[in-house]
């Protein structure tokens, strides 16, 4: 877990860890699925209450010997793991493509996102996956954040996150989701 979540304690932010655990409590806010119920902005990001749940599940297992019980666990963690990413992605072709935040750091944080996530959804379609890498690499002209969404959402059933699980970019000014931003309610939860 401390390889997922890191080690130290982050003074500037006051969440536990680096890494993916980091990643994910700060998308959690971002796109609302923080809490147990992962309907909230607050309590922690939903994706981390889960996982450390398959964790414990996963040691026992292997405590008692079972390495192939764990396998299930194994894919789910992750399953789970992806979210953050592509909420990173997300947030990224929000910020460059709709927002006109596009400055250098915006475009390379969003391209890193994509590459990160790119492999899984290439597993499930090709087609989706270029749309994803021609709108977030380095160097792309534009991005169309709403070609980007689509793309990943038709893709939510294959890489078994449901829309829920990700949410939708959240404006906490307005106390709702951006506009074409919101969360898609195709997918059944995993």
């Amino acid at each position: 877990a401390a390889g997922r979540g890191g080690s130290q304690f982050g003074y500037r932010t006051g969440i536990f860890g680096r890494l993916l655990y980091a990643l994910a409590e700060k998308r959690a806010e971002n796109f609302k699925v923080a809490g147990v119920l992962g309907n909230s902005v607050r309590g922690g990001a939903k994706v981390n209450h889960e996982l450390l749940q398959l964790f414990q599940g996963g040691q026992r297992l292997l405590l008692m010997g079972d390495c192939e019980g764990t396998r299930p666990i194994l894919q789910r963690i992750v399953q789970l793991m992806s979210i953050p990413l592509i909420q990173g992605t997300l947030h990224y072709a929000y910020k460059v493509g709709v927002q006109s935040h596009d400055s250098p750091a915006n475009k390379a944080k969003g391209a890193v996102f994509a590459a990160s996530v790119l492999p899984l959804v290439h597993t499930c379609s090709k087609d989706d996956a270029s749309v994803i890498y021609e709108n977030m690499r380095i160097g792309a002209l534009s991005t169309n954040q709403a070609a980007v969404k689509a793309a990943f959402e038709r893709n939510y059933a294959c890489l078994h996150v449901a829309c829920a699980e990700v949410g939708g970019i959240w404006d906490p000014d307005a106390r709702h989701y951006f506009e074409n931003a919101e969360p898609c309610i195709a997918t059944p939860p995993v």
